[in-house]
């Protein structure tokens, strides 16, 4: 599909958050946005093993290994330790684990992972919330029920985008 220009959305979103949490790396374009955007800590983790090393390889000559964290894993079976273990500020997270053409997406469960976190108060955004067999209502009150001041918006930054969803505090 090419790169979006995601940034401004970041940007646009990023607050007091100091942590960007994606699922989804692909070819790592989220994450360099993220760097360029001056976030303490960049994690992302996508489970296609090319697409992976692919941005092991991209990022070594950044040198930031203390600031990107790449792993290599499907979301569903990862989110939750990672969250656990990576996780100690406001953070952005930006859900993009899905495959191309529609389908499911593990958002539900990615939503549930983050509101078990003990803030309550993260940016998230969801990719291609149009494009995909996500229940958007439940996403909503999931969000809604840990934190009531949740906001939504959906927006798009590309004519050639799918639609992103926003909750924000």
């Amino acid at each position: 599909m090419g790169y979006w220009p995601y940034n401004i959305l970041f940007e646009k979103y990023k607050a007091d958050c100091t942590i960007f949490f994606e699922t989804g790396t692909h070819t790592g374009d989220s994450v360099q946005d993220a760097y360029d955007l001056g976030f303490k800590r960049i994690i992302s983790i996508e489970k296609e093993k090319k697409f992976y090393d692919q941005c092991m390889e991209r990022f070594q000559p950044l040198d930031a290994w203390e600031q990107i964290k790449l792993f290599l894993g499907r979301t569903e079976d990862n989110i939750e330790k990672l969250i656990q273990d990576w996780v100690n500020d406001r953070t952005m997270f930006w859900l993009d684990a899905h495959s191309g053409g529609g389908g499911t997406v593990p958002i539900q469960l990615e939503i549930e992972a983050i509101m078990k976190h003990k803030r309550n108060d993260h940016v998230i955004l969801i990719d291609d919330w149009n494009l995909y067999e996500i229940d958007k209502e439940k996403v909503k009150e999931t969000l809604l029920n840990r934190n009531p001041l949740y906001k939504f918006t959906e927006t798009r930054v590309h004519r050639h985008c799918g639609d992103q969803f926003i909750a924000y505090i």
